[in-house]
This record gives structure tokens, sequence and C-alpha cells, in this order.
């Protein structure tokens, strides 16, 4: 019983149920409006707020990136940097 508390306190709750508060469309819709940030190799690109890579961000829960990532192909995860698309949760954010 303590090691199922220790679990649920370590992990972020859509690891412990098993349940993601996002989906492939949502997933597949951030890679799209966001690849010329998130591509590897792609260096001198910057995300605007206002943007329509942060607008797509933003319709994902609480803009949780890692449920993304956790949703990626592995095709996917040779052609984006894991780095920047965890960046677009705080580059996003409204102020």
């Amino acid at each position: 019983m303590v090691a199922i508390l220790l679990v649920c306190g370590v992990l972020p709750p859509h690891l412990v149920v098993g349940i993601y508060f996002c989906t492939p469309k949502q997933k597949d819709r951030a890679l799209f409006y966001c690849h010329t940030f998130t591509k590897n190799g792609s260096t001198k690109h910057v995300i605007h707020i206002r943007s329509s890579c942060c607008i797509a961000v933003r319709q994902v829960e609480n803009r949780d990136m890692q449920c993304v990532i956790l949703l990626l192909t592995d095709k996917e995860k040779g052609e984006h940097s894991i780095d920047k698309i965890l960046s677009l949760q705080s580059l996003c954010k409204l102020p």
C-alpha cells in the first residue's frame, strides 16, 4: 500500500492512471503549427505568443507538452526536439 502511495505522489496523475489529458489530434496540431521551431536543426525561428503555434499549444490542457511527448511516434521523436517541445509550455503562456 505504501508503494502505491509513493508512486501516486511522485508521478503526474495522467501517468498513474494511464489517462492522457491531450489527444493525438492536439499533438498533431501542435507539431504541425510549431514545426519550424520544434524540428531538429531549426535554430533561428522565434515563437510569438499569438502565433498559430501557441494557439495550438494552448488547446492542450494546461499546455501539457509532456503529454504531447508521450504521444509522439518513433518517427516524430527523430524529427522533433523534445527540449523544444517542452519549452513551448512556458513560451506560449499568456501573461
